[in-house]
């Protein structure tokens, strides 16, 4: 698979750090289409767009150093280092959820036609930022079947196992939330649907096939109920809320008081 870095002559640029910009951007030329089909206009789109980016990326990193503190502790700078790997994407979500709530009281917005908004781009963005976590080798799965077609090796030097035939998850992933992608942005053209159903798609999506793949990770995110790591309880989380979203009459604003 790719090295971690990209060198350029004199100038090294991380393919995860790269990978994860390219994410972002994608999704905010996304947020263009999608947001005016939530209802909410694209200025006041991509202001809230900077406050999620914000606090999602530090609740991210903040998530995932939280995970792996025994490390942490001796190194603190290394919890300043993401270009190497490390973003908890349930951290992220629930950072601009919160983000995306105070800003909805902020300025008036429905919460569900801003989560409508920013359900597709956020689809995009994950599967595009998963790339990043195959170039430094995150996120990596089990050992794989005995002449699986899919299994990918790592080389040495990156945070995979070397030279061992593993399960894709980073590649399961970015598949499954492409076409996520496509299936909220087919349910934004729809003339008659409630507030919320998108927001509900991506989370019944996203948290199906996060909880999914999971169970095919092969590394450590710690362990809780049932020997369950937190990330696959979340996972199950966000699927309920997103079929709470879906088949229940949802309030008609979740944001301004």
């Amino acid at each position: 698979m790719l090295p971690g870095d990209l060198s350029l002559g004199t100038v090294v640029i991380s393919l995860y750090g790269l990978m994860i910009a390219l994410g972002l951007i994608a999704g905010l030329r996304l947020l263009v289409v999608s947001a005016p089909r939530a209802g909410v206009p694209a200025d006041q789109a991509f202001d809230a767009a900077f406050w999620l980016i914000v606090a999602g990326l530090f609740a991210s990193r903040a998530g995932y150093v939280l995970l792996r503190l025994e490390h942490f502790v001796h190194r603190p700078w290394d919890a300043l280092k993401y270009w190497n790997g490390g973003l908890l994407f349930h951290g992220a979500l629930l950072g601009g959820l919160a983000a995306a709530v105070v800003f909805s009281r902020r300025h008036k917005i429905p919460f569900l036609a801003l989560g409508d908004a920013f359900a597709p781009p956020l689809a995009l963005g994950q599967a595009v930022g998963r790339l990043g976590c195959l170039a430094v080798g995150c996120c990596y799965g089990r050992p794989a079947p005995s002449g699986w077609p899919l299994a990918l090796t790592f080389p040495a030097g990156g945070l995979a196992p070397a030279r061992l035939p593993l399960q894709p998850t980073q590649l399961y992933e970015a598949a499954g939330l492409t076409l996520l992608t496509i299936v909220c942005m087919q349910a934004g053209r729809r003339k008659r649907r409630r507030p919320g159903g998108i927001l509900g798609t991506y989370l019944t999506g996203a948290g199906a096939l996060r909880f999914g793949v999971d169970f095919l990770r092969g590394d450590f995110r710690g362990q809780l109920l049932l020997g369950w790591p937190p990330t696959t309880w979340a996972a199950l989380l966000a699927a309920l809320a997103g079929v709470v979203l879906l088949t229940r009459r949802p309030p008609e604003s979740l944001g301004p008081a």
